[in-house]
């Protein structure tokens, strides 16, 4: 006796599977001989199986905290028909293959298992499939999802028959957390005169913002926005939209000059196990462009000019093999948007916001 499972290709999403989707297919049973069976179970499942490791020295062996968590499970019976009871010699099967046909599909919300009380459990959109592993073994993270068919026999003696199929998932959309649905732009500013550069003040990343402090000197302010809600698609364009503004006392200055200017995806990845977690960052560049001499001629109002950057500059960057963003009990996974930008009267003199 064997048990495989056949399944239909996903539509959308190459491989992917969402929670618009049916997962269909056969379960087939292969008979030598007539056998009973008891009946026949398909589920789907999901984990996430988190871990951070430590040493107190060099010379120490590392040690772990490891969490196992159960995202969900469904389960149906596809064999013997819901209008048929159970019986306890089961049902005698003839020798040959039979087809046993199934759909089922992800949950929208995961609805994770509560063995483990230091765990502070969350109610939400289930994450995509996943792996990750932090630099040194200091840390990992890997989101499992599966389908399984069991084939339950009757008799004390005789083993069920299982067969599994790990599958990929792809959430529709992100879950978007309040702070996600707020006016999306971020600001940064610069006095022109690189001898006052303030290192403290960040490139502009994407955020809610009130807005930023006035400066008593000559300044150069960017500002980036992306549409609300702040989504970014695998294989399509970034919707970025640049602004540059200058203070008005820089009305009798020579123009300002866009020198340089880059667009990264900034990605942190946080692993939390009861009182213990860890931070990783990493960057990826969507645009780098240097030796530009774009002058920036907009329309000036009170002394002070107000431009905005061509979008062509970076209507070819693409997003490209990115997990998106989520939140587990354990794992939290997010992404934000950098964008620098070098200014200047002169090119000896560049300033970068």
């Amino acid at each position: 006796m064997k048990v495989t499972l056949e399944l239909e290709r996903p539509v959308y999403n190459h491989e992917a599977f969402t929670t618009l989707q049916y997962i269909r297919g056969v379960a087939n049973v292969h008979l030598w001989r007539e056998a009973a069976v008891s009946k026949i179970v398909l589920s789907l499942q999901g984990r996430l199986l988190a871990a951070l490791f430590k040493s107190t020295s060099s010379e120490d062996t590392p040690f772990g905290t490891v969490d196992n968590h159960k995202l969900f499970k469904l389960s149906q019976n596809i064999f013997p028909p819901a209008n048929v009871p159970l019986t306890v010699k089961g049902f005698t099967l003839p020798k040959g293959t039979h087809s046993f046909p199934f759909q089922i599909r992800f949950p929208v919300l995961s609805a994770c298992h509560k063995p483990q009380p230091w765990i502070t459990h969350l109610k939400t959109t289930l994450p995509p499939s996943f792996k990750f592993r932090a630099p040194s073994h200091e840390g990992s993270a890997k989101v499992q999802y599966w389908l399984r068919v069991k084939v339950q026999r009757p008799g004390r003696f005789k083993h069920d028959l299982v067969s599994e199929q790990e599958l990929t998932f792809l959430p529709l959309d992100p879950a978007l957390p309040p702070p996600m649905l707020d006016p999306v732009y971020g600001r940064s500013m610069q006095p022109l005169n690189p001898k006052n550069l303030d290192s403290n003040i960040p490139p502009s990343t994407f955020r809610s913002a009130s807005g930023a402090g006035r400066r008593a000197y000559s300044f150069v302010l960017l500002e980036a926005t992306l549409p609300s809600p702040a989504i970014l698609y695998i294989q399509r364009s970034v919707p970025l939209r640049l602004f540059v503004r200058t203070h008005a006392t820089l009305a009798n200055d020579p123009p300002i000059t866009l020198r340089t200017l880059g667009v990264a995806i900034h990605t942190s990845t946080t692993i939390t196990i009861g009182s213990d977690s860890a931070t990783w960052t990493s960057s990826r560049d969507l645009v780098h462009i240097s030796g530009l001499e774009l002058q920036l001629t907009g329309s000036r109002a009170n002394g002070g000019l107000s431009d905005e950057i061509s979008r062509d500059l970076w209507k070819d960057a693409t997003v490209r093999d990115v997990t998106p963003s989520f939140t587990t009990c354990t794992v939290i996974r997010q992404h934000s948007l950098v964008v620098t930008a070098g200014f200047s009267h002169s090119p000896e003199e560049t300033v970068y916001v």
